[in-house]
């Protein structure tokens, strides 16, 4: 009884809150920077405040403030900030706090101090580096860690401090780490303190645990945001709205499902659940015999189904009526989505990531289980396999771009595969080993919003790889391009697995591993990309991944002529794979030129009941086809048997397809195309 009377009389003191973040990304997306070291890839405009080498705890020179800003209450205009993670606004404190994590309030740690315990700069590049961002009376004040060491040492991460202008919200952001062992069981402390008997600390402090992971870029960061005042009673944050961004007109009606999170202090036992769209009159449902308590997630599914249009719209989702009464922070109810309804699809090529290596022995049976998956149906997808750094010393081909990448799906152990960016957002993740054909089967089917056409050339070491986006829909969130090159097969980098060959080993990323930026597409546009790199030097074969290649000087591929280019679009921010398609290797050359694998055209076009289609191919051989219609659905598929450079007609009979737009997908044994045509009767 004495141990819960004092943690009430705590809570009565405290003078902030926390919410954890409800969703991935920055604090009110002002920062886009990429995390990296000052003068290793850190954007400009950041200021160094406090260099590193710093074995013993110390403090910066005392900073300002660049906008009004109030610590519980009362003005800050100034503060500094301790190589051990406290950023204090008694500039007048003395000793700076031991390094590790420890339980606040605590006597060591000055009064109005925000903490992010547990960080540590003996590094010459672990330096304290702040940046403003935004304009008034909306900036943001960013105190970043910026490559600083967990402690005790063993992993290397970066952490940030924000002060927010006119709202007087302080953000504690988790950005990125190394991924080593050491990185999953570092401890932090996360929280304010206000005096030696009132702070407020994030949920298992003195021993949090980093969420983010090792992408560079925003996409990972985990925040938490402390608040002035007293946690309200009934408070249900918005948080996601799990309806697909793409939507197809014709499999109507949809489920709108969602998460809420309860931020209040007391258990919601009952709420009304609405989705809107636009501004809409609200679909209501009475919820009852709840039990979310607090700092806990809700997830719901609305009783009732949506049936949209064709368009753009907006929909959203929030609770009201909590336990029968008034919510007490309304400003975080909302949360919303664009969603695109559409009546056109193109078909899906999914991507298929691999994460493996030549020292890791499970890894072999996932490799060989997808390289007899893939036989048995050469188009079911696109491939890419990113060598890692570990077990033992990891695999000779392994680079940093490619365990960034397993960063960037927070992927700790191997062998992985992700489809499609993942599960979460309807892909596939898991062992290699596991995936069957009933499973790529279903990932094939669903349906794709852009067409992907892609081409490159090769001279010498240098390759020049041409896209083409086609957009069914307007999209303006971004997104990203990425670009792989890839050796198709690979022998030099056996190790202790048994493999003796390997497959699509990734070489290099284009221009690197976090991709182009896409602006903003419209449905019916093309949008060109035109991306280079060259292969420097000579090639050389590392020991291990610690060995790994020098790409300024240097390259490890074993025969340029075996190289191909794999091609796809990515939303960072739920990994999401729209669209994906392999290189064509013939060159940068138009239809015309008859230098393609194949080339198909159809007459007339639209076309009736009879579909002539003329075939060009550069080898004697079959032509599998497969005609799908514009939500995905295989309607028709066969095979044109054709003769090396001889222009040949077919005939098909479309006597049973219905009006509309089709696509026939068309693969030889190395290269799959797509075609478009019309029926019109």
């Amino acid at each position: 009884m004495l141990a819960a009377a004092c943690f009430a009389a705590f809570a009565l003191q405290a003078q902030y809150y926390y919410v954890p973040g409800l969703t991935s990304g920055n604090p009110g997306g002002l920062n886009a920077d990429d995390e990296y070291p000052v003068g290793g890839g850190l954007t400009t405009g950041w200021t160094n405040i406090l260099p590193g080498g710093q074995t013993t705890p110390s403090w910066s020179a005392a900073q300002t403030v660049p906008f009004t800003f109030q610590f519980n209450g009362s003005a800050a205009s100034q503060f500094k900030v301790s190589s051990s993670g406290v950023l204090t606004f008694d500039i007048n404190a003395a000793t700076a706090p031991a390094y590790g994590a420890v339980a606040l309030p605590n006597a060591n740690i000055p009064d109005n101090s925000v903490c992010v315990l547990g960080l540590s700069n003996p590094g010459a590049n672990d330096n304290v580096v702040t940046k403003t961002f935004g304009t008034a009376p909306n900036r943001q004040l960013w105190v970043m860690f910026s490559s600083f060491e967990s402690f005790p040492a063993g992993c290397w991460t970066y952490w940030s401090i924000v002060l927010e202008e006119t709202s007087n919200k302080i953000y504690v952001v988790d950005q990125r780490n190394s991924g080593a062992a050491a990185c999953a069981t570092a401890n932090f402390s996360v929280g304010i303190q206000v005096n030696g008997s009132t702070a407020e600390m994030v949920a298992t402090s003195p021993s949090l645990r980093m969420r983010a992971q090792a992408d560079p870029s925003d996409g990972d960061n985990v925040y938490y945001e402390f608040i002035q005042g007293t946690r309200p009673n009934l408070d249900m944050a918005g948080v996601e709205i799990d309806v697909d961004n793409f939507l197809v007109a014709s499999q109507a009606p949809f489920t709108v499902r969602g998460k809420l999170f309860n931020v209040g202090s007391n258990p919601i036992t009952s709420l009304t659940l609405n989705y809107q769209v636009g501004n809409g009159t609200p679909v209501t449902a009475n919820i009852t015999g709840l039990n979310i308590g607090s700092m806990q997630e809700y997830t719901f599914t609305h009783p009732t189904t949506w049936n949209p249009g064709i368009g753009t719209f907006e929909l959203k989702a929030f609770a009201t009526n909590l336990n029968g009464s008034t919510d007490g922070n309304t400003s975080n109810d909302v949360v919303s989505k664009s969603i695109a309804v559409v009546s056109q699809i193109y078909p899906r090529m999914p991507l298929y990531e691999v994460f493996t290596s030549s020292t890791c022995g499970p890894c072999r049976p996932g490799n060989a289980n997808l390289d007899a998956l893939f036989g048995a149906n050469p188009t079911a997808g696109n491939q890419i396999r990113y060598q890692q750094n570990f077990p033992g010393t990891g695999d000779p081909y392994g680079t940093t771009e490619a365990v960034n990448r397993r960063g960037y799906y927070a992927v700790n152990a191997i062998p992985n595969l992700q489809i499609d960016g993942g599960d979460p957002t309807g892909g596939w993740s898991g062992n290699a080993a596991s995936v069957t054909a009933g499973i790529m089967t279903t990932m094939q089917q669903r349906p794709a919003f852009i067409d992907i056409q892609t081409a490159y050339a090769l001279d010498g070491q240098k390759i020049d790889v041409n896209i083409e986006l086609y957009p069914a829909v307007s999209i303006n969130r971004p997104l990203k391009l990425y670009v792989a090159i890839y050796e198709r097969t690979t022998f030099a980098n056996v190790k202790s697995n048994g493999e003796t060959e390997f497959h699509y080993v990734m070489k290099k990323m284009v221009p690197n591993n976090t991709g182009t930026v896409i602006p903003s597409l419209t449905a019916g546009t093309m949008t060109p990309f035109t991306l280079s790199y060259t292969f420097n030097g000579n090639r050389r074969l590392p020991n291990n991944y610690n060995d790994q290649i020098n790409h300024a000087t240097e390259h490890s591929v074993e025969d340029f002529n075996n190289l191909g280019v794999i091609v796809w679009v990515q939303d960072d921010a739920d990994k999401h794979a729209l669209q994906s398609a392999n290189s064509r290797k013939w060159g940068l050359v138009s239809v015309e030129d008859g230098q393609l694998p194949f080339t198909l055209n159809f007459f007339p076009n639209p076309a009736q009941n009879d579909l002539r289609v003329a075939t060009f191919a550069q080898k004697t051989g079959a032509l599998e086809y497969t005609v799908l219609n514009n939500v995905g659905q295989i309607v028709m598929s066969g095979a044109f048997n054709v003769n090396a450079q001889v222009e040949e007609i077919h005939s098909m009979d479309v006597s049973a397809l219905s009006n509309g737009l089709y696509i026939m997908r068309v693969n030889d044994d190395e290269t799959m195309n797509t075609f478009k045509f019309n029926i019109a009767k």
